[in-house]
């Protein structure tokens, strides 16, 4: 049944020239196999589960949609989520922590992250979402202005992922698009992340304090950047 649903839906997805899929599921379970048949193969070592489908009509693809062109900063939108996720599933090299309010380690599915901000807080007024578009229809970034709800929503939460063909002038106007407000604005940072951390600071971010093994990257622990306007 499986096979027959999979074959109908993958031939009508190359007919409406999609170019890449992405799902997950349970590692070497049957639907794994099922989805392997299919062409989907797995992101790479510890993403196990973790599938990506490729139009073999386009291998090119990826390197077209992310090329460096002129870009503009739009309210994330209901529309964006597969670009989001798409963006957010690619290997960052050297940088882990992503987004804290979301999650994003590495690289993440991000499924259920951006749907969970849509309904839960797109409407609200002390949150905040944008991406940065380019001129091929991919989202090069995104960032988030949030509270931080692990201090009883008096600070807010600032985390911005993002694309490394893009850098710190295209950030900038990204997160000046998000609404200051009168609270403390904390934004943590990977260290190797040199181009966040340049843009952050030049909208008077400051790193207050490092915090030692914050998180771990595989087996090895690694310190974090708090960064306070």
């Amino acid at each position: 049944i499986c096979s027959h649903i999979m074959t109908y839906q993958m031939e009508d997805f190359r007919a409406r020239n999609g170019r890449v899929l992405l799902l997950g599921t349970g590692y070497q379970r049957p639907p794994y196999y099922i989805y392997a048949s299919f062409g989907f193969r797995d992101w790479g070592a510890g993403y196990e589960g973790r599938m990506r489908y490729n139009n073999p009509a386009d291998p090119d693809f990826e390197t077209t949609f992310f090329a460096h062109t002129p870009t503009k900063v739009v309210k994330a939108a209901w529309g964006h989520w597969p670009r989001v996720a798409f963006m957010a599933h690619l290997p960052f090299p050297d940088v882990y922590l992503r987004s804290v309010s979301m999650e994003v380690w590495g690289a993440a599915l991000l499924e259920g992250g951006y749907c969970r901000y849509m309904v839960e807080g797109a409407n609200r007024p002390d949150c905040s979402a944008f991406v940065l578009e380019t001129e091929t229809g991919a989202v090069a970034a995104f960032a988030t202005c949030v509270p931080d709800t692990r201090w009883q929503r008096r600070v807010n939460l600032l985390d911005v992922v993002y694309h490394p063909n893009f850098t710190k002038v295209d950030l900038i106007p990204l997160l000046e698009a998000l609404p200051r407000t009168d609270k403390p604005t904390h934004c943590y940072a990977d260290p190797r992340d040199r181009e966040k951390i340049a843009a952050i600071e030049t909208l008077g971010f400051r790193r207050e304090a490092v915090i030692p093994r914050l998180f771990s990257q595989s087996d090895t622990y690694r310190d974090g950047w708090l960064f306070i306007r």
